[in-house]
């Protein structure tokens, strides 16, 4: 059995997130997805996360359903000690990476994934969207994106 391992926001989840997510199904039998935490987006991103990591997982879950070895919620900025735990055969990232840029590059297999060009959360921000978050009943962030309407 092949093991394979990502590591990532996927906050605003997008077609992107999907491609990728199914891209690391076809090369591998049982997939482990580390999801960075909110504080880690705040640190890092410099901004609110779109999602709560509760919705970024359950968005994962929704793509690679019984192909999910399992899911870590990443508190430290790094993901290499479970990487080291899981020992996976193949470790996944998107092509705007290089192999040694990788976490991990030296413990197992890189497969780099190509991107859909043009998207990407932060690209979506970039463009002008507008992202709306409004309160949801359990106290998590609902997201939805707009295109800004620019009046003349």
């Amino acid at each position: 059995m092949k093991t394979g391992f990502i590591s990532g926001c996927f906050d605003g989840f997008h077609k992107g997130h999907e491609y990728m997510l199914k891209e690391c199904c076809k090369n591998c039998d049982e997939l482990w997805v580390s999801v960075n935490d909110d504080d880690y987006i705040r640190r890092i991103k410099k901004r609110e996360p779109i999602d709560g990591i509760f919705d970024r997982i359950k968005n994962i879950y929704k793509v690679i359903g019984k192909q999910s070895g399992g899911f870590f919620v990443l508190i430290k900025d790094s993901p290499i000690d479970l990487i080291k735990i899981i020992k996976p055969d193949i470790i996944f990232c998107g092509d705007d990476y290089t192999v040694e840029q990788v976490v991990g590059h030296e413990l197992a297999e890189v497969m780099l994934i190509k991107r859909i060009p043009g998207i990407s959360t932060t690209e979506r921000l970039k463009k002008g969207q507008e992202v709306t978050i409004v309160s949801s009943g359990t106290g998590g962030k609902s997201v939805f994106f707009e295109k800004n309407q620019k009046t003349s």
